[in-house]
């Protein structure tokens, strides 16, 4: 009996912890309420009336395990038509770029973007002159619908992502990427059809700028 008094007092004594933090919260109002990736939120609204940035769930958590990609070099991003599509933080030490291994050739004043079953999104590391594998990204998601840097360590992705026994769904979903935690967040709606999602979407990437000046963490 005592020992079982004994093992209740330190199951009591471990603290529990939520992955979804007071933090998360307030940043999922405070780009709701700034009206970022306002084509997304309305695109979704189209698909889904009752969609609403600030109330999405967390989804799940991981950690931030980037693998190195070796042969990193200026001369290779300019051969490869990247420079158009890296997205930087706001001191330039870091950027991010959406579309992996993916072939980029220019066509008609803009860019074609190849297709690959695996396309993930590159950090490059001005700093280290290195290049990483950050977040993995199929044929059935993530998305790369639009970025918004909030400070040098903090990157907001809105994206979407196939759900479902057969991927049968696709839902919304807000990516937050934490590189002073070392954390990876995802935020997720409710999915609608496929076939719904591929007969409303728009096919149009936003970047958010002007929320570096408004956020405070």
């Amino acid at each position: 009996m005592k020992k079982l008094i004994l093992l209740l007092l330190i199951v009591a004594a471990v603290p529990c912890y939520s992955s979804e933090s007071p933090r998360d919260r307030k940043l999922l109002r405070f780009l709701h309420s700034n009206k970022a990736f306002l084509n997304w939120q309305l695109n979704w609204k189209k698909m889904q009336p009752r969609f609403n940035l600030s109330q999405m769930k967390f989804d799940r958590e991981d950690s931030i395990k980037p693998k190195e990609i070796s042969g990193f070099s200026f001369q290779i991003l300019q051969r490869q038509n990247r420079l158009p599509f890296l997205f930087f933080c706001p001191n330039g030490s870091k950027a991010i770029y959406p579309f992996g291994f993916a072939g980029l050739s220019a066509h008609e004043g803009g860019y074609e973007i190849g297709f690959d079953d695996s396309n993930p999104f590159l950090l490059y590391d001005f700093t280290n002159m290195k290049c990483y594998e950050l977040i993995f990204s199929g044929l059935y998601g993530p998305t790369f619908d639009g970025i918004a840097w909030l400070h040098n360590n903090l990157a907001i992705i809105a994206s979407a992502s196939w759900v479902g026994d057969q991927l049968e769904n696709v839902r919304p979903e807000l990516i937050t990427i934490d590189f002073k935690r070392k954390l990876i967040k995802r935020f997720a709606g409710s999915p609608v059809e496929e076939k719904i999602y591929f007969e409303k979407r728009e096919n149009r990437m936003v970047v958010e700028p002007y929320l570096i000046v408004k956020y405070k963490p």
